[in-house]
């Protein structure tokens, strides 16, 4: 006989092999000695185990409705949100006293600059208040007059190219 399986081994130790199946495993077990000593083992830690009393046991209490609700704080968008905002403010006010930033703002006008450098200022002319109605008048005859001059120029490069062909 082939050696018998662990799950053959078992059944002949709790007796549900049959009468056939019994004899098998007997004669392989009497020509390997340590296999039916390591049956003797098993069979006498089972005895010992059917004397031992049941005793009731609680189990520890495991605490995962409590630790879900610790952690769900930290993990929720709102709180992932407003810590993202912190930060990016933080950075900015670090960023800014890095660079060094100067803000300024005076007569309507707003300055930005870093590290004491001054700005380039420009000079700014201011335009008359108000024009005339003849300024506004020449100003219309000298947008018409350029107007003209470019449709007839336009008109006659035109007229010559249809001559030509």
């Amino acid at each position: 006989m082939n050696k018998p399986d662990e799950s053959t081994l078992i059944a002949y130790l709790y007796g549900e092999l049959d009468a056939q199946e019994m004899q098998k495993v007997s004669d392989y077990l009497e020509l390997n000695p340590e296999l039916m000593q390591q049956l003797e083992q098993l069979s006498a830690a089972r005895n010992t185990l059917t004397h031992v009393e049941d005793k009731e046991v609680i189990a520890p209490p495991i605490f995962t409705n409590e630790s879900n609700h610790a952690s769900r704080f930290w993990q929720s968008g709102y709180f992932k949100t407003v810590m993202s905002i912190a930060a990016t403010f933080l950075l900015l006010l670090v960023a800014a006293r890095l660079i060094g930033p100067e803000i300024s703002y005076s007569k309507g006008e707003l300055r930005i600059s870093f590290h004491g450098e001054t700005p380039v200022t420009k000079e700014v002319v201011e335009a008359p208040a108000v024009l005339t109605p003849t300024d506004v008048q020449g100003m219309i005859d000298v947008s018409l007059n350029k107007n003209n001059n470019l449709i007839s120029a336009t008109w006659n490069s035109s007229n010559e190219k249809c001559k030509h062909h």
